[in-house]
């Protein structure tokens, strides 16, 4: 996981299963997304392949943080088995959701992974 600015924008490129074997480390994140004085969070899951129900909690503790810190939050590049995850959580309509551009998959990202 790391993270870039972007015009007031922390976009955070994810990899791996966001599973609670990350959860340390995206607890960590979330500390570093605090410290920052960005309007708004980019949640990269294009190298995202595969999220179960601790993964869900760790997005939810980000949108919980976006919001205490009134910034919004976005997930990008969501793929085929994560959006499938989220929306048997029936959680995804929480979530501001990019969309794929046209012409791309789902999971696949226009922007350079940092």
């Amino acid at each position: 996981m790391n993270d870039i600015h972007e015009e007031g924008t922390a976009v955070v490129h994810l990899s791996g299963a966001l599973t609670h074997t990350a959860f340390d480390r995206f607890n960590t994140l979330l500390e570093d997304l605090r410290a920052t004085a960005a309007q708004s969070y980019v949640l990269d899951l294009a190298d995202v392949p595969f999220i179960d129900s601790s993964g869900i909690g760790m997005l939810l503790m980000g949108q919980e943080v976006a919001e205490q810190q009134a910034c919004t939050l976005r997930l990008r590049a969501v793929g085929p088995a994560v959006r499938a995850m989220l929306e048997q959580a029936h959680v995804i309509e929480l979530f501001a959701v990019d969309a794929t551009p046209p012409g791309l998959p789902h999971g696949q990202s226009t922007s350079a992974a940092a």
